[in-house]
C-alpha cells in the first residue's frame, strides 16, 4: 500500500495583520502625499501653474514661498526660466512693474543692506525706481522713511534720465559723516563724507609745463604726464586749453574756506568753498581747466568744453562734476574740474553713466558688514567690481 503524502499545515496570516499592514503602507503615502498636494494647492492659491509649481518642489522652495507668501509674475517667470538668483526671493516678489534685475542690482542691493536699510525697504524702492534712481541712496543720508524719496523721483521722471538727475528735495546733508579717504591711491574718493588728513601730501607732486598751465601748477607725476599729453593732442587739433588749478595743501585750503567763513555764514560758506580735507585738490589728482582762447562765451559752452567731454577718458580723465548731476555731487560750477583716474577706471565710471561719488560707493568702497557682500556668483559677473 503506497506511503500518503502527509501535508503540512498551511500558514494563515491573520487578517489584522494585513489590516494593519494595509494601513501603515497607506498611511506612509499619505504622510509623503498630502503635505505635497496641500503645497501644491496652496501655490496654486498664491497664483503659480503647474509647471512653475513643479520646478518650485523640485527646487525645494515651497515652503520659503508659501510661508512668505511670496509671489509675483515676476517671481514666476524667472523661476520658469531658471534665472531665479534664491538668495533674492523676496526682491523677486516686489517686482510688479516691468523692472528686471540683473548681478549690478543684487549689488546694489546688499550696499544697501549695508548702509543700514531693511528689506522691506529695498523691496519697495526696487519696485518703484529703477537702477539710476536708486543709486543716489549710496551717496545721499540714510533715509528712514524711503516714501517721500521715491514719490520724489517719480514726480521728477519727466526730466530725469541716467544723465540728468534733479529732485526736488534735498537729500545729502554734507559733512554730516566722516569717513577716511584711501592716499596714494587714484582711484579714491574725496568728497563730504571722505576725508583727507592734514597731513597728508602726495608723494610724487610734479610741476606742468607753463606751456600748458599757469605758472606753479602740480599733480602727481602720472596724472601731470596724462594731462600734459591731452593738451597737446588739445593744440594740436586746435581745442587750446590750460590748466588754472592742480593740488592744493590742506592749510591752503582751510585759509581759503575761512576766509570766506569770516565774512559770511556756515552755509553760505559752504556754498562758495570746500571744507579743507574735503578737496578733491588735496589728492594731487584733480585739475581744473579754462580754454586759452575762447573767452568771449562760458566755459561750458565752447567748443574746447565739448571736445574735453568727449575725449579725457582717453586720458584718464573724468569730468567729475558734470552739469545735471549736482543733487548727487552737492558741487556746481565746476565743470572744468577734471579728475585723473587712469584710462580703464575712467573709461568704465564714463560708461557707468553714475557720478564718481556712487561708482566709487557701488563697486570700489570697502564693506561696513562682511556679512553684507553678495556671494561670489554674482561678484564675478561685474566686470566693474573691485574687491578690497
Amino acid at each position: 500500500m503506497p506511503k500518503q503524502k502527509v501535508r503540512k499545515p498551511k500558514r494563515h496570516i491573520r487578517k489584522s495583520i494585513l489590516v494593519i499592514l494595509t494601513l501603515c503602507i497607506t498611511l506612509s503615502i499619505l504622510v509623503w502625499q498630502v503635505p505635497k498636494y496641500m503645497s501644491k494647492t496652496k501655490l496654486k492659491d498664491l497664483g503659480y501653474d503647474k509647471e512653475t509649481i513643479k520646478i518650485i518642489q523640485s527646487e525645494d522652495l515651497a515652503n520659503t514661498i508659501i510661508s512668505h507668501k511670496y509671489y509675483s509674475d515676476y517671481l514666476a517667470k524667472s523661476i520658469r526660466d531658471k534665472t531665479l538668483n534664491q538668495e533674492y526671493l523676496s526682491l523677486y516678489a516686489a517686482i510688479t512693474t516691468d523692472r528686471t534685475l540683473e548681478a549690478k542690482d543684487f549689488l546694489l542691493y546688499n550696499r544697501l543692506l549695508d548702509k543700514g536699510y531693511e528689506e522691506d525697504q529695498l523691496d519697495n524702492l526696487f519696485n518703484n525706481l529703477t537702477f539710476y534712481e536708486i543709486t543716489p541712496l549710496l551717496v545721499f543720508d540714510y533715509q528712514w522713511d524711503e516714501k517721500p524719496y521715491i514719490e520724489d523721483c517719480i514726480a521728477n521722471r519727466d526730466t530725469n534720465s541716467e544723465t540728468t538727475f534733479i529732485l526736488s528735495d534735498s537729500y545729502l546733508s554734507r559733512y554730516k559723516l566722516k569717513k577716511e579717504a584711501e592716499t596714494n591711491v587714484t582711484d579714491t574718493l574725496v568728497n563730504s563724507t571722505y576725508t583727507l588728513n592734514n597731513d597728508y601730501v602726495p608723494a610724487d607732486i610734479t610741476d606742468i609745463s607753463t606751456q600748458y598751465a599757469v605758472n606753479g601748477i602740480q599733480l602727481t607725476a602720472q596724472a601731470a604726464d596724462a594731462f600734459t599729453s591731452f593738451a597737446q593732442v588739445g593744440v594740436s587739433t586746435n581745442h587750446n586749453f590750460f590748466a588754472t588749478t592742480g593740488y592744493i595743501s590742506y592749510d591752503t585750503q582751510e585759509s581759503a574756506y575761512n576766509s570766506f567763513l569770516a565774512r559770511m555764514s556756515e552755509t553760505e560758506a559752504d556754498s562758495i568753498s570746500i571744507r579743507a580735507g574735503h578737496s578733491e585738490h588735496q589728492t594731487g589728482l584733480a585739475v581744473n581747466v579754462a580754454s586759452t582762447y575762447e573767452t568771449s562765451v562760458a566755459f561750458e559752452e565752447t567748443e574746447t568744453y565739448k571736445w574735453i567731454c568727449e575725449n579725457c577718458t582717453d586720458y584718464g580723465f573724468i569730468q567729475r562734476y558734470p552739469a545735471g548731476k549736482e543733487t548727487i555731487t552737492g558741487v556746481s560750477d565746476e565743470l572744468g574740474h577734471l579728475r585723473y583716474l587712469g584710462k580703464d577706471l575712467a573709461k568704465k565710471v564714463k560708461d557707468s553713466s553714475l557720478t564718481f561719488d556712487e561708482y566709487y560707493c557701488l563697486y570700489l568702497a570697502n564693506w561696513e558688514e562682511k556679512s553684507d557682500k553678495p556671494s561670489k556668483t554674482i561678484l564675478d559677473q561685474i566686470d566693474d567690481y573691485n574687491a578690497h
